[in-house]
């Protein structure tokens, strides 16, 4: 038995896609590298503890948006 796939969201070849995804990987990762080396100060009334809140936000929405689609 074999399943039908759903249809392509996007008409973009494969070749290009790939290579798409390849830029951004490789942005990401430097992006991730270059900012691992640099520590900017904090201002002082700032809560840094911001970002571990918004992080699982994401993450919650991650999870929950495909299973709501």
């Amino acid at each position: 038995m074999e399943q039908a796939l759903p249809a392509a969201e996007l008409n973009t070849p494969e070749p290009l896609a790939k290579r798409i995804i390849w830029i951004v990987s490789g942005v990401v990762f430097l992006a991730v590298v270059l900012l691992n080396r640099v520590q900017l100060p904090a201002p002082a009334y700032f809560d840094i503890h911001i970002f571990a809140l918004v992080n699982a936000v994401i993450n919650s929405a991650v999870v929950l948006l495909p299973v709501l689609r």
